[in-house]
């Protein structure tokens, strides 16, 4: 799995240097918990309570889907750096997931 980081990001040096990542897809009641970590310059886990995953990365709780990936590569990007993970875990768990598109939560059910 890959995806880039900004070289600007807040969060660029613990991404670059994690052995571990976890992609996540937030559940539908999760509206708050995304506008959260959509927000810069706080700490988007205080008071959070995040079970432990790979290589003790924190996982959000109650997420609709989650993967773990150890760091195999990153390859330069321009002003992103490329990050590419070897997925080892993952889990569905049933859950409508959130989804933002064109500006505004919406809902895959037409």
């Amino acid at each position: 799995m890959l995806w880039s980081i900004s070289r600007d990001s807040n969060c660029f040096d613990d991404f670059v240097t994690a052995e571990a990542f976890a992609f996540q897809v937030l559940a539908t009641d999760q509206q708050a918990l995304s506008n959260r970590f959509a927000n810069t310059g706080s700490d988007r886990f205080a008071g959070l309570v995040c079970p432990e995953g790979l290589l003790r990365i924190p996982l959000l709780p109650h997420s609709s889907s989650y993967f773990q990936c150890t760091t195999e590569n990153q390859y330069d990007g321009g002003d992103h750096v490329i990050l590419v993970g070897k997925l080892h875990d993952s889990a569905d768990t049933g859950q409508e997931p959130l989804v933002y598109h064109r500006g505004n939560y919406t809902s895959l059910q037409s």
